[in-house]
């Protein structure tokens, strides 16, 4: 099974959730998916990446990796902050803090899952989605480096 994957560092600022959403976006689209598949990536990945610019301020820069591996596509956020995410009780008013809740419900209803690995002085936080296979001729291209890296065969 071909695992096709690329990633994005971004400077931890306001700018990084944008420009790792249209990454994401760019890369579905080369990778021939579309409608819910590309919604449901752009806001996973914008709740990851607002997550990780705001409650790990002091990185400096946060990663954006991002791969579809046989029927899962996965959406991982690094940042240099060891603190793992917890779900927040926020009232009906409030204009923040439903993000991870938001992330769970999106990973659950799509057959995915959603966690933090630790990593060096930080962590990943991730997120997957249950998305149809790649087409061979796509995971061909892939292999051949035009649009990105892809690892192997597993």
């Amino acid at each position: 099974m071909s695992r096709v994957e690329r990633y994005k560092t971004l400077m931890n600022n306001e700018k990084a959730p944008g420009l790792a959403r249209r990454a994401v976006c760019n890369a579905l689209s080369a990778w021939e998916y579309e409608g819910d598949v590309i919604e449901t990536a752009a806001l996973l990945t914008s709740e990851l990446v607002t997550n990780a610019i705001r409650h790990a301020p002091a990185s400096t820069c946060v990663i954006v990796r991002f791969a579809v591996l046989g029927g899962m596509f996965a959406i991982e956020v690094y940042d240099e902050s060891p603190k793992t995410p917890a779900r927040k009780t926020v009232g009906a008013d409030s204009e923040s803090g439903r993000g991870l809740a938001l992330i769970e419900a999106l990973t659950a209803e799509s057959g995915g899952r959603c966690g933090t690995k630790p990593a060096g002085c930080g962590k990943w936080v991730f997120a997957t989605l249950a998305v149809p296979r790649l087409p061979e001729h796509v995971i061909a291209r892939e292999l051949v480096g035009t649009r990105g890296v892809c690892l192997g065969s597993a």
